[in-house]
């Protein structure tokens, strides 16, 4: 009722669009907040806030993998190659599933047969857009759009199709649930004649030493924790087992042979059923072939989409697609091996979930082995990061007697070394899964329990309520993604106390740069998916003005001078960036320096993950 009487309260529909986002409708909640986006340009109101919001719900609304795939030329080039082929032979009733914005049906349409198209494709905004393109591109041929989970096509589709064409792959080939939809999806293909595209997959696997990806998994940085154990902290894996990484990209060595472990046929109802009975194992050995330390194996696959036509995830294969990455499965410990030595190894799938299991496991040579978030260990590897931290809270509790802390972060390092310094401590934690590691830290430290307070991040408030005094707060200012944090000291009980933070300032630092790596994974290119053009306008739609989560390795030129920004000094500011060279840019990259209570300064350009972009069209310098 209030939107009814306040149609132009651009405040009103964000916070309505957010809370229907908040219940699970991205689709709906989305189109409120971009209403209210427009409203706020229209009328020339501050809209840095909804903007935010609506990037977060884009960035969840439409991951930026779907442009990097449309961006795929060779699978997009492989794809529709073999789907005419296949329609050449007669075949003209097909279903696509997971067509995704409709490019594999867009390339079916256009076929001279004429054939009749049934997609189906969960995401409700893909879906829409497939239906929207097809009226543009193929209007003349039959095309329903199901807005439903692909294993619901028994129930939905006639049993008259005879070309069925699917890209409902992770990196572990079988992540999307591929084996039951086919299972189901023979229920409605013809008996005889019937063609899958693909038609069969070839999975490899590899041991490779690699250290930056091992610090993805466990700790490296050696932290002065004042523990004289061995010690083995790791990050807790989820139910998916692998990360999905282009281990190419760093620096890495192949320690073994590479050996293919399972060969299936996507056409074969048999061999399909098989793989869902959970007892496919294949028990196999690898050589070694160079000495050093494994540190995770590599899955990669072939995709034969028939006979001839081959696309790869390998990227030593010459028919590689860099829109794909590879499975990385970590090792629980290290493997030591040397040359010729050979690795008994067993794989099994079980609820279409790739595991694998050493036949002679390492022995564990720590004392203690503990898991942590996927967050806390990314705080705890980051050395520039926690010697900052650290040189700070001894810095500021020098001499001192009596304070009382509250730490924020993702990991309590600083409160637990005001802790063992004998001040008293609030640790807020997000992550039940890091407590155990915690309370190890401060039993090993010697730390005395009534100093320290350890309670979830969502009973703060009351915590803070009912303190009798506070002198220290420390969090972290940058989100996981990047981005400035929002400060939990805003909420006004924190007034209540005269407190210090403990950095004084923000100073924010700006730079031109050049990456097609951007674009690629922000934008579609008309070129990779011509001559559908309009896949370029409805899903740029989407881009977006920033993205989040990049690493400082990824492909960039700077191309400007660089320029700063006290934040906290200076609400707003106009800067002048001047080009150092000829060139394009299309984003400007931005990182921050922290200046800490006692006046050092962290450099956040230090620091390995933490950057954020800023995407704008591509300008000419």
């Amino acid at each position: 009722m209030a939107m009814v009487w306040f149609q132009d309260n651009y405040k009103l529909y964000n916070i309505f669009g957010s809370f229907i986002v908040k219940m699970g409708d991205l689709t709906v909640g989305l189109q409120y907040i971009l209403l209210a986006y427009k409203i706020a340009v229209e009328r020339k109101e501050p809209r840095l806030a909804i903007e935010n919001n609506m990037l977060h719900v884009i960035w969840n609304a439409m991951p930026r993998w779907h442009f990097r795939m449309l961006n795929g030329k060779l699978r997009n080039d492989s794809y529709r190659k073999a789907i005419h082929k296949a329609l050449d032979r007669g075949l003209k009733n097909v279903v696509d599933i997971g067509s995704g914005c409709g490019l594999l049906s867009l390339y079916t349409g256009i076929h001279p047969s004429r054939p009749s198209i049934m997609a189906f494709e969960v995401n409700p905004i893909l879906s829409y857009k497939g239906v929207t393109l097809m009226k543009k591109y193929c209007e003349h041929i039959s095309y329903t759009s199901c807005n439903i989970l692909s294993h619901s096509v028994k129930e939905t589709v006639e049993p008259e199709k005879d070309l069925l064409i699917t890209e409902i792959f992770d990196v572990g080939f079988f992540g999307e649930g591929i084996l039951k939809t086919l299972y189901h999806a023979f229920d409605i293909l013809l008996d005889v004649d019937y063609t899958i595209i693909p038609a069969s997959v070839t999975m490899y696997i590899t041991g490779i030493e690699c250290e930056a990806l091992d610090k993805k998994f466990r700790l490296y940085n050696k932290l002065d924790l004042h523990y004289e154990e061995k010690l083995c902290l790791k990050r807790y894996v989820a139910e998916d087992r692998y990360d999905s990484e282009a281990f190419a990209l760093e620096k890495y060595e192949i320690l073994t042979e590479t050996v293919s472990f399972l060969d299936m046929s996507l056409n074969c109802e048999d061999e399909v059923e098989r793989l869902l009975e959970n007892e496919w194992i294949n028990h196999f050995d690898l050589r070694v072939i160079k000495p050093g330390s494994i540190h995770c194996f590599v899955v990669w696959f072939d995709l034969n989409l028939d006979e001839e036509i081959v696309i790869s995830t390998n990227p030593f294969h010459t028919n590689y697609e860099p829109c794909w990455e590879q499975a990385i499965f970590y090792c629980q410990h290290p493997i030591k091996v040397e040359a010729n030595e050979i690795i008994p190894l067993r794989v099994a799938l079980r609820d279409e979930k790739l595991y694998y299991q050493l036949e002679r496991p390492p022995m564990c040579i720590h004392d203690h082995c503990y898991e942590v978030s996927k967050s806390a260990l990314q705080f705890l590897n980051d050395k520039e990061w926690t010697d900052f931290i650290l040189q700070l809270c001894d810095d500021i509790t020098d001499g001192a007697q009596n304070l009382c802390f509250v730490d924020f972060c993702e990991f309590p390092l600083a409160g637990l070394k005001a802790a063992e310094y004998g001040h008293t401590v609030f640790c807020f934690y997000k992550e039940p899964l890091n407590v155990a590691f915690i309370l190890y830290m401060i039993r090993n430290a010697n730390i005395k329990e009534s100093l320290v307070t350890l309670l979830h991040y969502d009973y703060y408030p009351h915590a803070i309520l009912n303190m009798k005094h506070l002198d220290y707060v420390v969090y972290e200012p940058i989100s996981q993604d990047g981005s400035l944090k929002a400060c939990p000291m805003d909420n006004g009980l924190f007034k209540h106390h005269s407190w210090q933070y403990f950095f004084t300032s923000i100073i924010v630092h700006f730079a031109f740069i050049d990456s097609p790596y951007l674009d690629y994974c922000n934008k579609v290119n008309p070129e990779n998916v011509a001559p559908f053009n309009g896949i370029v306008e409805e899903m740029n739609e989407y881009s977006g003005s920033e993205h989040p989560d990049l690493e400082n390795n990824f492909p960039h030129e700077i191309m400007s001078n660089e320029v700063e920004w006290k934040l906290t000094e200076e609400p707003f500011s106009i800067e002048i960036l001047y080009g150092l060279r000829d060139g394009k840019i299309n984003g400007i990259l931005t990182w921050f320096t922290f200046v800490g209570k006692t006046g050092k300064n962290f450099a956040q350009k230090q620091v390995q993950t933490l950057l954020r972009m800023y995407l704008h069209s591509l300008k000419e310098k």
